[in-house]
This record gives C-alpha cells, structure tokens and sequence, in this order.
C-alpha cells in the first residue's frame, strides 16, 4: 500500500491532492515497519522507482528535491533498522554458514539472489529447511545472477529499464534476509521470497501481455494452450506438495530427506513427534541433532522436557 500510495502521489505531484498522498505513503511504511523489519529498504524502492520508471528524465535541481522527499523514509527505515539489529543481539552463525568456505561466502549473496527465481520457475524439492551447496552450485548461481543482471543493464542502457527495475525491486527486497544472516537465521527459506517475488510476476505478467499484444491473432490460441499446459503442470505439483505439508510430521520426515545434514530439520521433527505422544521418536530426533550440531541448544532443551515428562 505504501508503494502504491507513493505513485498515487507522484501522479498527482504539485496539486493539493498530493500532500494528503505523501503522508499516507509515509504512515503506510511506518505500518510495515512495525509488521516487518524487511520494510526498511522502502526508501530504497521509491529511489528505484524515481530512476528508472517515474522520473528518467529528472535535472540535478529535481532529484535534489526527490531526494529531499525521501528523507523521512530513510530517517524511518534507518532507525527501524538499528532496533532491530540491536534486538537481534549477537546470535550465533547459521551452522550452514558457519561451515562454508571463503569463497563460498563471497558467493553466497550472488548465489541467493538466484535461488529464489529458479525454485519460483521450477519448484522442485521445496522444503522448509535447505541443505548447503558445493562451491560449484554457488559459483553457477552466481555466473546466473551476474548473466542477468548483464542483461538487464545492457537493456538499461537501449532505453529499456523494465528489466533493471524489476532486478533492483527483487534484489533490495530480498537484502534483509541476505544480511541477516549473521543473526542466525536460515540462510535459504522459501519464505523469505513472498514479498521479493511480487517483482518478478509483475515482470512475468508484463511480460505475457506483450506477447499477446504483439503476436498475430493466429498465435493467441497457441498461448491460450500454453498459459494452460503450464497452469495443469503447476496444479499437479501443488497437489503433491500440499500432501507433504498436510501435518508437521510428514513435513519435517520430507525436510530430513532432503537436507540430511541440517540438525534444525531434526529437532523440528522431533517437536512434533513429541507433540503426538512419541516420545522415543522424539529423542532419536533430538539426539540426532546434537550429534550434527553439538551446539544446538535448543535440542537439548526439547530432549529434556521430553525427558521429564517419562520421568
């Protein structure tokens, strides 16, 4: 709603309308502010949206005052950004990261940044909990990020930017999950691209129109079939993957299949092994996390509850 009040705003720039739209678009981040830190990189889509869509053509004197006009975004998102940070504290590195090499770290961003599209366009082996990748994986990603976002400047400079703003909008969208890593988080979770992944389908729906705009009217059947094989493909593997999800067990059982070597995976199952009165399950999860994180702490302190309760 924020970005949406923005253009509202732009649209109706120099008119008295205007100010009544600006502050709105200012309440509306301070919302998702306190919703989500993830918001704090608003300032930085407005700037986006002023450089490569709204305002291409803008002087030196007119981004002075575009600029200007973002200073309570940036003011808010810093401060925002600080809380967090210090609410966060000094947690631990993801036991993932910790165990990456140096250049798998340098990779690591460019690899992220290319995860997410390619599980959206082909959505194999979804899981709540992903295992690492070899250097060679992260070094793919990366030459994939790096290929397209080639293009996209390339386009950039023809007079097209559609393609760089729907790049800038994804990428500063997915930041917050990509530098929290040092607060322990997951570093991939398909979670983490809901909101980053609006740019790409607003791009993919662009994308169809145009084709069906410009393609010859013989060609519409065609794409109807198309737009539909794929709809049927999508169905049918939302249908298997809603019975992988349909409890906690059957969900975290499929978690440990494909990312054997993430002791998070294990303690979850054994969560919910517990949860169902299987308190001997629950431990051999438990235990088997320990022994691939001795750290986990909270394992431990789920083997004990379990324990307690036999007692």
């Amino acid at each position: 709603p924020g970005i949406l009040a923005y253009l509202a705003y732009d649209n109706l720039r120099g008119t008295r309308q205007a100010t009544k739209w600006y502050f709105t678009a200012l309440a509306f981040s301070l919302l998702a502010l306190l919703s989500k830190s993830t918001a704090v990189v608003i300032p930085l889509l407005l700037i986006s949206l002023d450089a490569l869509l709204l305002h291409r053509e803008a002087s030196r004197s007119e981004w002075k005052t575009l600029l200007l006009e973002k200073t309570p975004f940036f003011l808010l998102g810093a401060g925002f950004g600080l809380l967090a940070n210090w609410a966060a504290g000094e947690s631990p590195v993801n036991s993932l990261v910790a165990g990456l090499s140096t250049m798998q770290r340098i990779l690591l961003p460019l690899y992220t940044l290319a995860f997410y599209p390619v599980k959206i366009l082909i959505p194999l082996g979804l899981t709540p909990i992903y295992d690492s990748v070899s250097a060679r994986w992260m070094a793919a990603g990366a030459l994939l990020t790096a290929l397209v976002l080639g293009g996209a400047l390339r386009a950039a400079r023809k007079g097209n930017t559609t393609w760089l703003l729907a790049f800038a909008c994804y990428a500063f969208t997915i930041l917050p999950a990509i530098t929290g890593l040092s607060a322990g988080i997951q570093p991939w979770a398909d979670r983490y691209a809901y909101l980053p992944s609006i740019a790409l389908f607003v791009l993919i729906g662009s994308g169809v129109t145009l084709l069906w705009e410009w393609s010859p009217k013989g060609w519409h059947a065609s794409i109807l079939t198309a737009l539909a094989c794929i709809a049927v493909v999508f169905g049918v593997m939302d249908r298997r993957q809603v019975a992988i999800w349909k409890d906690s067990e059957n969900l975290f059982r499929a978690a440990v299949r494909e990312a054997p070597a993430v002791p998070i995976g294990y303690d979850y199952l054994g969560i919910a092994l517990a949860d169902k009165g299987d308190d001997d399950g629950a431990l051999e999860m438990y235990r088997t996390a320990v022994r691939l994180d001795p750290t986990l702490a909270d394992a431990y302190y789920n083997a004990a509850v379990v324990f307690q309760r036999k007692t």
